[in-house]
């Protein structure tokens, strides 16, 4: 009995002792550590935008980073994650141009490559002699910011809304077409144009629609505005419409029509101002005001003084008021900044390219309000 209960103490000694390696084993196993944290594997641009328009900042929002671990996890990484090295990246030169994205967190970057473009804008003016003088330098005034324009002028001497109405209806070859030739750099007229026909030349983006200068302060004449409109998108439907504010006659003005306006420059602009707020701005139908009426108007309140006209009929002068009119049809539709600007036609000296430029900004600022010039 004796030897039984040996036999039973010492199977209940080797029980205990393997159950505790097998607490002294599990306790080891519980200290060795855990396998290393993951790595970056890699680190890849994943989203942005590809074009960024000649000058113009690039959009870093559009920009999304995705790093990779070696256990297949991955992180997004935003715009206010990261930095970007513009060193080699030239925003006025058009082509392929290189940013370097970097995620801030891990130092880890990447670059991405984008493509620098020209704006392409196309405009057709349904007008008169004063689009002439608005359209002359808009091509070489565009280049100079990096924006391609396609522009030309359906021209009627005098040309009021009425009119315009009348040939689209019964669809007359009444106009000249100026178009610009920009391998020649000149522009050249094609006689009995139809409205019809030269919405087919291109793809218009805008048509520009403005009053006949003396008609321009008579807000009565401006009820064809909608006729028309409805008329050019059945030739065109996804075209939009901007109006060109057209300015004042100069004070000595030998102008038939100036007794409309008591041979009063002062009254025939705000007769002007009255008749764009009161018909053209409540309508939505319009993209947007050019005001040149009030670029020209702020111009003469510089030490040029009233003298941007060239005849009688007020046509603006060829080098410094035809730039004021073009500076201000090429801000207007692109928001682009002139402030900068290099290009001036010949003849236009740098304080008159100052003016012209100081001129527009305001009129883009306030453009039913005349500004003092500080030149």
């Amino acid at each position: 009995m004796k030897f039984i209960k040996n036999i039973l103490a010492m199977c209940l000694f080797v029980l205990l002792l393997a159950s505790c390696e097998q607490t002294v084993e599990s306790s080891k196993e519980s200290q060795v550590p855990s396998s290393a944290a993951p790595t970056i594997t890699s680190v890849e641009v994943t989203e942005y935008d590809k074009t960024v328009y000649y000058g113009e900042a690039y959009n870093e929002e559009s920009v999304k980073v995705e790093a990779t671990y070696s256990d297949s996890s991955t992180i997004t990484y935003t715009s206010s994650d990261l930095l970007f090295d513009y060193s080699s990246y030239d925003p006025y030169t058009v082509g392929e141009q290189t940013i370097r994205v970097i995620v801030k967190a891990l130092n880890k970057s990447a670059n991405i490559t984008v493509e620098v473009i020209k704006r392409e804008v196309k405009i057709l003016m349904i007008s008169n002699s004063f689009g002439d003088d608005t359209v002359q330098w808009v091509h070489e005034i565009g280049e100079d910011l990096g924006i391609e324009f396609t522009i030309a002028n359906l021209y009627i001497g005098g040309c009021v809304l009425e009119t315009h109405l009348t040939n689209l209806k019964k669809d007359l070859a009444a106009y000249e077409y100026l178009g610009y030739n920009k391998l020649t750099k000149t522009w050249s007229k094609t006689a009995k144009t139809k409205i019809s026909s030269a919405m087919k030349y291109e793809d218009w983006d805008y048509v520009v629609l403005q009053q006949g200068s003396y008609d321009s302060g008579r807000s009565f004449s401006y009820a064809y505005i909608d006729e028309i409109m409805d008329r050019v998108l059945e030739l065109k439907g996804d075209v939009e419409f901007l109006w060109n504010m057209t300015w004042a006659y100069q004070q000595d003005s030998g102008h038939a029509n100036f007794n409309l306006y008591n041979h009063d420059q002062m009254t025939m602009y705000n007769a002007i101002v009255a008749a764009v707020q009161e018909k053209v701005v409540p309508n939505n139908r319009f993209k947007l005001i050019v005001p040149n009426g009030t670029a020209v108007q702020n111009a003469r309140t510089s030490h040029i003084g009233d003298n941007l006209c060239r005849d009688v009929y007020c046509h603006l002068t060829l080098d410094f008021g035809r730039y004021i009119a073009g500076l201000t049809m090429v801000a207007a539709v692109t928001g682009v900044d002139i402030s900068e600007i290099s290009y001036a036609p010949a003849g236009v000296s740098e304080i008159q390219k100052a003016i012209a430029i100081e001129s527009v900004l305001n009129a883009l600022a306030n453009p039913f309000e005349i500004t003092q010039s500080k030149y």
